[in-house]
């Protein structure tokens, strides 16, 4: 075989595990890989970006949204009441998406939340939502524990 054909092989296994999952030439992605994108979507927007908390909740929650958080009222609009509180009273925590999980219809995510003018490590939280067949948010679950400043390991976190 030639170079020129190698060539040609490679860069198409590069390109067919490059865009595996993701909508390439009309051909849609997968179920598991669209219910990803959705969550990071809605996460990204509202926890890292900041934006409209009810523009985006309107978007990607359903109206019966199904909140396990207990500070949270259950509901798209107790989402949107809480958050839109919330979010501007910490401006200077950050929220940054370590890992993205999937199984079915739910999307985890692992989390690190800092406060920028702090020295302390922050908190590490794991965020689980349940997207519904519609591609909506329909459910959400978190638990987080905070960062120690020592641990017996040099693991970290994340």
């Amino acid at each position: 075989m030639n170079w020129s054909k190698k060539i040609l092989l490679s860069l198409l296994a590069f390109a067919s595990f490059a865009f595996a999952g993701h909508s390439y030439a009309g051909k849609p992605m997968s179920d598991s890989a669209a219910k990803e994108r959705t969550v990071v979507q809605f996460y990204s927007k509202v926890w890292v970006q900041r934006k409209d908390v009810a523009k985006m909740a309107m978007r990607y929650l359903t109206e019966d949204y199904i909140q396990h958080n207990p500070y949270v009222p259950t509901g798209r609009q107790g989402f949107i009441d809480a958050l839109g509180s919330w979010l501007p009273s910490i401006p200077d925590t950050r929220f940054e998406i370590k890992r993205v999980m999937t199984s079915g219809d739910i999307v985890i995510l692992h989390i690190h939340q800092y406060d920028v003018n702090s020295d302390s490590p922050g908190s590490a939280g794991i965020d689980m939502f349940r997207v519904n067949s519609d591609g909506k948010i329909s459910e959400h679950w978190d638990v987080w524990q905070g960062i120690p400043e020592w641990m017996p390991h040099d693991n970290g976190m994340f």
